[in-house]
């Protein structure tokens, strides 16, 4: 056994070091099979046999990766709709669980937690005068939670992402919420440089890296705007990521009136 082991060391050490002792092998190797594959019927039948089931193999995954595509389709079919009641964020039916009150209360130390942690915004409550029946609006209904705030307070732990630490996000004024994507950038006191990437699920887009905040001079920009007394007056402005570049970012029409406001 010592005397095998020493041997094989050598050859390994060899065949490693040695590239024309490699490629010698590997030819040798190479003619073997092929005088066998013509000298053996059981071999060459073999070869036939595994190339064949090779092919199958393919097909078979071919069908698995579209019944897989098709369980994709149905999960995201609705949409993220569902609004988990502790971190306020949306999820899909398969991400989230029906949130019940009672199964965080049999424990003091969950208890707490979970009062103070789900809220009701956004169950949604019947007054009479819904569009469609309340049956069909079940993903406002019922409250929901989504997995981790689950485990965190089933463990009585408040989730990180929970509203309550201070991420709750304020209504949107009316003044605020008629501009659009443009006048929002002219008025904003911080543009946020970030790059945004696709998340590989949900057709949703994520944040990578830092995200730099550079503030703009509001005074500066009105002053440069033309102002018009006119209703309806409407003033074509190019957005550019710097001056000196010869395309812009986004183009859109600004109401001066508004943006006066």
């Amino acid at each position: 056994m010592e005397h095998r082991e020493r041997v094989k060391g050598k050859i390994l050490g060899k065949y490693q070091d040695s590239t024309e002792y490699r490629e010698k092998l590997k030819k040798k190797s190479k003619s073997r099979s092929k005088s066998k594959y013509h000298g053996s019927v059981e071999y060459k039948q073999k070869v036939i046999s595994s190339v064949r089931l090779g092919r199958k193999q393919r097909v078979e995954k071919s069908k698995d990766f579209g019944f897989v595509m098709e369980q994709f389709l149905e999960k995201v079919r609705d949409g993220p709709d569902f609004v988990c009641c502790v971190c306020h964020r949306l999820f899909f039916r398969y991400q989230v669980v029906s949130c019940d009150r009672e199964t965080y209360r049999q424990s003091s130390a969950t208890a707490a937690v979970a009062n103070r942690c789900i809220g009701g915004q956004y169950l949604h409550r019947c007054s009479g005068e819904c569009v469609a029946p309340c049956s069909l609006v079940s993903s406002r209904g019922n409250l929901w939670i989504c997995y981790t705030c689950d485990r965190k307070l089933s463990s009585g732990e408040m989730p990180a992402e929970c509203w309550v630490n201070n991420l709750e996000l304020d209504p949107i004024p009316a003044e605020l919420g008629s501009l659009n994507s443009l006048e929002q950038h002219l008025i904003a006191l911080h543009i946020p440089f970030m790059k945004m990437l696709a998340l590989p699920k949900g057709g949703q887009n994520g944040v990578h890296g830092p995200v730099t905040c550079v503030p703009a001079n509001i005074v500066q920009t009105a002053n440069v705007l033309p102002r018009s007394s006119m209703e309806g007056s409407l003033l074509q402005v190019k957005l550019k990521r710097k001056l000196t570049y010869k395309g812009y970012y986004e183009y859109q029409f600004v109401d001066t009136l508004r943006g006066g406001r």
